[in-house]
């Protein structure tokens, strides 16, 4: 935790400001390695530490930190503003930064009122949690290994005439069974034409023979989300289902290989898609390329045509190509990968070639 409020520090030193206080349940957990539903954290400059939170969560937050730098304090359910605006004046502080994207102006502007100090926004959290310590990146790696223990089950029951809001039933009773997290991000199983929808709402289709069985999903575990996405055939696989996966698993493979610290994200983002543009499906891969993936399942680098981001060593990313044929079926490839100085390290063992049920 101490390198965690040392970085803190020195972003809060490089924008002079006095403390930062946050309120995400994601940033939060960051520091505090706890989850919970309520409670504050406050650093100041000075490298002072609080966590004010009620009394569902005191205990808890006693036992974990009490060897930590971080300090804590019991509040009423909806006191802990005013007790850290409290903490804030007695330690001096003037300026104060706030994640202003996670909170709303309204209570933006009831923190400006109660503290009445100069409120200004945070954004370099997101930046911090980032860059993955080795623990950090274990914990991912963990979370991946549930998620694939609990695919590869899955497969098992994924046959004709299984519909796939069965499948979705199935695969969250693997994860919560292998050790994930409740809390689980939306499953996508989309079979058929279904496949052809990104984020497709699992449906009471029924798998049919010939059919693609797209699937996408993570676990979470202590905190940390994993993402995998792979695409099935049911039965058998025409030739023209065998031809765009090869492509996607292509582009994929392109991507990989590109990644490295010091790589912009679009130039990684681009790599996959000049490969399935040449292959003259370039308008039906329609979504970025990949994602950071953390404390949320979508952070900070986004692998995008648009994105100023660069890679680093520590980032956690996703890459997940895909193509999309309207009406017929989709295809999706995702693995997450661990960025290094000099390439990345795949944090995905389950095979990328195309299987059949």
């Amino acid at each position: 935790m101490q390198s965690k409020i040392d970085r803190i520090v020195q972003e809060l030193n490089c924008c002079g400001a006095d403390a930062v206080v946050l309120h995400a349940p994601q940033n939060r957990r960051y520091l505090t390695g706890l989850r919970t539903s309520a409670g504050v954290v406050a650093v100041t400059a000075k490298g002072e530490a609080v966590f004010a939170v009620d009394f569902r969560y005191i205990t808890e937050a006693r036992q974990a930190l009490r060897t930590t730098p971080m300090d804590c304090r019991e509040t009423g359910p909806e006191e802990a503003d005013h007790w850290i605006g409290a903490y804030l004046r007695d330690k001096g502080c003037e300026r104060v930064l706030i994640e202003d994207q996670y909170l709303s102006m309204a209570r933006v502007e009831a923190l400006k009122e109660q503290w009445g100090m100069e409120l200004a926004g945070c954004g370099w959290m997101e930046k911090l949690r980032a860059v993955k310590t080795p623990e950090e990146r274990k914990k991912i790696k963990i979370s991946q290994e549930i998620a694939e223990l609990s695919l590869r089950q899955t497969m098992e029951i994924a046959v004709p005439g299984r519909t796939e809001r069965q499948i979705e039933a199935y695969l969250t009773w693997r994860l919560l069974e292998n050790g994930s997290e409740n809390g689980i991000f939306g499953i996508v199983a989309a079979s058929g034409p279904n496949a052809a929808l990104p984020h497709a709402t699992p449906t009471d289709r029924k798998l049919q023979r010939g059919d693609f069985l797209l699937i996408d999903f993570g676990a979470i575990y202590e905190g940390w989300y994993s993402d995998i996405s792979r695409t099935f055939a049911i039965g058998c696989a025409g030739e023209d289902m065998r031809q765009i996966y090869q492509l996607v698993r292509q582009a994929g493979d392109t991507a990989i290989a590109a990644i490295a610290g010091g790589v912009s994200a679009a130039a990684v983002d681009e790599a996959a898609r000049c490969v399935i543009r040449q292959g003259g499906y370039g308008t039906y891969f329609g979504h970025g390329l990949g994602h950071g993936v953390g404390l949320d399942i979508h952070e900070t680098p986004r692998l995008r045509p648009e994105s100023k981001d660069v890679l680093h060593a520590g980032n956690v990313v996703t890459v997940e190509p895909g193509i999309y044929l309207p009406d017929r079926f989709g295809v999706r490839i995702e693995d997450i990968l661990a960025v290094t100085e000099d390439g990345c390290v795949n944090l995905t063992s389950m095979e990328r070639d195309l299987v059949v049920l």
